[in-house]
């Protein structure tokens, strides 16, 4: 060593030196980062789009009353061609070929609350009736009332339709579906059949809602040129009370079954 140089001590450990990660992989992770936010932003954008397009639907279908003589099903296979050639909310039934209606704000409303609940939306009956009611206690519930119709068995040929009504919490999407039944004795199950013979022909009327009750309405038909009427209820456990102005019920096979 030269003299008057002066020697500079180092205390770290031999062969050490500062790690860097590359800016590269730095970028990756940002990216990575950025591209699962988004996501979930667009799952959540996605999401809220489809609940506002069913509340909207929803407020239509509270809105819906057709008139007082509007066909919601005819089995008169002449007027349901006639309807289903001019109104494209008819589709002919494959049971029997009659007309079944089916409320537009009501399908849309299935619709979009399918994709909301990624379940898979199902048409299931002619719309009966679908409007807005109360309970005595005052809650306000989409109504719905439904007709099914199924092909006729046996050597008989006696068929059957049945009506089953659902109670929908306003502001929900789908939740607190309740379906319709017959007040005790009479229920066995939340459904009411209609027996037929092979020559009966069925026309059910769109029911309409009680103005001075906001719990009742009513549903009008015609089984082979002679009329009856069933009355609906809202009841305050969300269920439906559906009972025939006349006639009797009876159950079969388990089914609490309306004979005019």
């Amino acid at each position: 060593m030269e003299t008057g140089e002066t020697q500079k001590l180092s205390y770290a450990p031999p062969g050490s030196k500062k790690h860097e990660i590359p800016r590269k992989q730095i970028a990756l992770v940002l990216l990575f980062l950025l591209a699962l936010l988004l996501m979930l932003q667009w799952r959540s954008v996605r999401s809220f789009y489809f609940t506002s397009q069913t509340y909207v639907w929803q407020r239509r279908a509270l809105a819906a009353q057709p008139e007082p003589n509007h066909p919601a099903y005819v089995e008169d296979q002449d007027e349901a061609k006639r309807l289903a050639n001019i109104d494209p909310r008819y589709v002919i039934s494959a049971a029997n070929g009659g007309a079944m209606y089916f409320d537009p704000a009501w399908e849309q409303m299935r619709r979009w609350a399918s994709m909301e609940t990624q379940s898979r939306p199902e048409r299931d009956g002619a719309t009966v009736l679908s409007h807005r009611r109360k309970s005595p206690h005052g809650e306000e519930r989409l109504m719905l009332l439904e007709l099914v119709s199924f092909a006729a068995q046996g050597v008989d040929g006696q068929r059957s339709v049945i009506l089953y009504g659902r109670s929908i919490a306003t502001g929900t999407v789908g939740r607190s579906w309740h379906y319709a039944y017959l007040p005790p004795p009479s229920r066995l199950r939340d459904e009411i059949a209609i027996r037929l013979h092979s020559d009966d022909r069925l026309k059910v009327y769109s029911a309409q809602a009680d103005a001075a009750d906001e719990s009742h309405f009513t549903v009008r038909l015609e089984l082979s040129g002679r009329e009856h009427v069933l009355d609906g209820h809202l009841r305050d456990d969300d269920h439906i009370e559906l009972v025939p102005r006349e006639g009797r019920v009876e159950s079969e096979d388990g089914i609490p079954t309306w004979k005019p």
